[in-house]
C-alpha cells in the first residue's frame, strides 16, 4: 500500500504541471501508451501481474526533466534524474519484493522516448 501511496503522489504532484506544458489530450495519450505497453511487455516477458502506477509515475519524473528543454541538448537534470533513477532500479531488482522494477524502468524508458519526441508546449 505504501508504493501505491508513493506513486499517486507522484503523478498527482507532476501529473498538473506536465499537463499544462503538453496539454491534456496529449498526457492523457502518454499516460494511455505507456500503461499499455508496460502491461503488455511485463506479459510477454514475465509470469507476475502488475498493479499499481509505477510506470506512468515514472514516466512522467522523466519527462519532467525536458519539460523546459530549448535546444536540442540532453537536459543535465535528465542524466542525473536518468542515473539515479536506473541505479536505483537495478539494486532494488536485486531484492525480492512484491514490486516491478521493471515497470518502473519501462515507463521510464516512455518518459525519455516523449521527452525527446515531444518538445513541450507544441
Amino acid at each position: 500500500m505504501p508504493h501505491l501511496v508513493g506513486n499517486l503522489m507522484i503523478i498527482l504532484l507532476v501529473g498538473p504541471l506536465l499537463e499544462e506544458k503538453y496539454g491534456h489530450k496529449k498526457l492523457l495519450g502518454m499516460i494511455l501508451i505507456t500503461a499499455i505497453s508496460t502491461a503488455l511487455l511485463n506479459a510477454l516477458l514475465f509470469s507476475n501481474s502488475l498493479v499499481g502506477g509505477s510506470g506512468i509515475a515514472f514516466m512522467l519524473i522523466l519527462l519532467g526533466s525536458f519539460s523546459n528543454i530549448r535546444t536540442k541538448e540532453i537536459p543535465l537534470t535528465f542524466i542525473i534524474i536518468a542515473f539515479l533513477f536506473i541505479g536505483s532500479e537495478i539494486i532494488s531488482s536485486l531484492k525480492t519484493d512484491q514490486i516491478s522494477q521493471f515497470s518502473h524502468l519501462a515507463g521510464g524508458l516512455v518518459g525519455a522516448g516523449y521527452g525527446f519526441i515531444f518538445p513541450a508546449g507544441k
